[in-house]
């Protein structure tokens, strides 16, 4: 039994492991740098003269579903 993790071990290990393949995989299919990843999922939209201006292009929101 000795070296074995424990279940949280696991789990937190393969949610944590997800996360990251999920970044990097965004990151190389719309050609952002880390920083730009997290700039732009701390980023909201925003209201300019009366319309809707998206964080994120129609394209970046398509690769992005595709990853998930």
């Amino acid at each position: 039994m000795g070296n074995e993790m424990n279940v949280l071990n696991k789990l937190h290990s393969a949610f944590t492991a997800s996360a990251i393949h999920f970044r990097e995989r965004v990151c190389e299919e719309c050609n952002y740098s880390v920083p730009t990843f997290y700039r732009k999922v701390r980023s909201r939209d925003g209201i300019e003269n009366g319309r809707v201006v998206s964080v994120l292009s129609n394209a970046e929101k398509d690769k992005i579903r595709d990853v998930a």
